[in-house]
């Protein structure tokens, strides 16, 4: 196995850890032992691992978050997006969209409410009441809302409420600039 063939296994592990536990840099935490344990890296020597890791973390891919842990951050969630976009095109057992799909009508939200904003809540809207995610996994909604929130497009206020930042504007109008 290649140190490339290392890394993606090591990033496919922290992507899918990220994914499932809801939160990027917060969640998704694993730590070196779990790593040396997944299939593809059965037999391979740990100080191949930990160069690898190292080579992540300078990279920007992975961070230490605590004492023997490690996490996916958001470069290397973009970073592994990119390099397998048919991540992004799989729609899971559990809901009926993709994650851009998810992204882009958190973005449709945050950008419609900011538009009509008015009073107290300045475009602030709840993210488990966006009625077109009905039915998806809590976590996959997080995951997706920290994904834009992390990207600057929106951004997490009081309790489960979002607010657009004028980035996640910009984005908005750039992803429906054809309609």
């Amino acid at each position: 196995m290649t140190d490339n063939e290392i890394r993606d296994a090591i990033l496919e592990a922290a992507y899918n850890k990220a994914k499932e536990d809801g939160m990027i840099e917060a969640g998704g935490r694993f730590t070196v032992h779990e790593i040396s344990k997944l299939n593809r890296l059965e037999g391979i020597e740990k100080n191949r691992i930990d160069f690898n890791i190292e080579y992540l973390e300078k990279d920007g891919l992975i961070k230490w978050v605590i004492m023997g842990q490690v996490a996916i951050t958001i470069r290397g969630v973009i970073y592994y997006e990119t390099k397998h976009p048919e991540v992004l095109s799989v729609i899971p057992k559990e809901g009926t969209m993709t994650d851009n799909e998810i992204r882009n009508v958190i973005l449709e939200v945050a950008d419609k409410e900011k538009r009509d904003g008015k009073g107290k809540q300045g475009g602030r809207f709840n993210v488990d009441e966006i009625s077109k995610l009905e039915g998806l996994g809590k976590n996959r909604i997080n995951f997706n809302a920290d994904y834009l929130d992390m990207r600057n497009w929106v951004k997490w206020t009081t309790g489960r409420k979002m607010i657009i930042t004028f980035w996640g504007i910009k984005e908005h109008k750039n992803i429906h600039k054809h309609e």
